[in-house]
This record gives structure tokens, sequence and C-alpha cells, in this order.
């Protein structure tokens, strides 16, 4: 078990930085003003997806939760893209804004930013 978790460990700042950079290209994809590319669902939902694993194998937790947030978005069967594009801006920046690590004072800000997520998630257009 220590081996494996010393490999993992060694593993921790190239991914974290993977992470970071799948962060700042689905932040960029959100930025624009509406999805005109026919893949952008698709793109959108890979790097939710691979941040949301990646996230939370690496201790950032809140990133990771914010993430799978934005799955369950992307997955909704009768979601479209273009009336709920605010919501998918606000979990780009969220999932940006929670990419570090959580400190004490912080803990109940990132709570109630993963619950809004949530809330968001749960309304249908």
């Amino acid at each position: 078990m220590s081996r494996a978790r010393a490999s993992l460990e060694s593993m921790r700042g190239s991914s974290l930085q993977a992470v970071g950079e799948k962060v700042e290209a689905l932040f960029a994809l959100a930025a624009v003003k509406a999805p005109s590319d026919p893949e952008c669902q698709g793109t959108l939902y890979r790097l939710a997806s691979e941040i949301f694993a990646e996230g939370g194998l690496f201790g950032r937790d809140d990133c990771s939760a914010a993430a799978k947030s934005l799955c369950d978005l992307l997955s909704q069967s009768d979601l479209d893209l273009t009336a709920r594009w605010p919501s998918i801006q606000v979990h780009a920046a969220a999932i940006k804004a929670l990419n570090k690590p959580a400190d004490a004072a912080g803990k109940a800000v990132r709570a109630q930013m993963l619950r809004g997520l949530n809330a968001v998630v749960a309304v249908k257009s």
C-alpha cells in the first residue's frame, strides 16, 4: 500500500498541473457568448468528467464536486444548451475558483457554492 501511495504522490504535481490546464480549457470554452460548435457539449462533458476524476484523486474535492455537477447538467436528456449556457458559465467559473486547496475559513463559502451549483442543475430550462 505504501508503494502505491508513494507512486500516486510522485504524480501529484504533474497531475494537478494537468487538472489546472483542463480547468482553464473548460473556462475558456464556456467564456464564449453562446455555443456555436456542435461538439461543444461533448467537449465540455469530457473536460468536466476528467476534472471530476482527476481532481478528486488528488484532493481537489470541491473542484471535483463542481465538475460532477456540470456533468449532471450536461447529461440532462432535455438540455437546451443555448438556454442553459449561463448555468454552464457559472459552473465553469466555480470550477476555476475551487481548483485550489481549501482553507478553514473558506470551507463554508465553498460548501455554499456547491449547494448553489446543485440547485442550478435541479432547475429545468
